[in-house]
């Protein structure tokens, strides 16, 4: 293997891997916050947390705790294998939850505003807005 070949795969490997990185987990701009949701009816009060660690989520819905793999890349995020504990509670307990995971199923990007989180669904409309605990 010649020079000009070994410096064209070494390339094309360094370009791979910024791409792999970029890919790989949440923005650094709203990692490690406690998010808390803001514009829900249903929440009150029972006020729903999100959390962005590297590729992982978490967070409170309103009655169980959830967890999913985060993806992004620039404005566009998605959460994807979302799943939570099994525990019963009232109903509006139930309907914040239903709200909060059906707002991280539709995400497909963010934007902050003024500080606040907002979740955008693939439209462009607003799934979800947090604001940091």
């Amino acid at each position: 293997m010649g020079p000009g070949v070994r410096t064209g795969a070494l390339v094309a490997l360094m370009a791979l891997t910024a791409c792999a990185a970029k890919l790989a987990g949440a923005p650094v701009e709203i990692a490690g916050i406690e998010w808390i949701r803001v514009d829900d009816e249903d929440a009150s009060p029972h006020f729903a947390r999100l959390r962005i660690e590297g590729e992982r989520a978490s967070g409170y819905g309103g009655c169980n705790t959830f967890f999913a793999q985060v993806a992004s890349d620039g404005a566009r995020l998605r959460f994807s294998a979302i799943g939570a504990t099994r525990m019963a509670c009232a109903e509006s307990s139930m309907a914040t939850e239903r709200n909060m995971l059906g707002a991280l199923k539709r995400t497909r990007a963010y934007r902050l505003e003024g500080g606040e989180l907002v979740l955008l669904d693939g439209a462009g409309a607003q799934a979800a807005r947090f604001i940091a605990e």
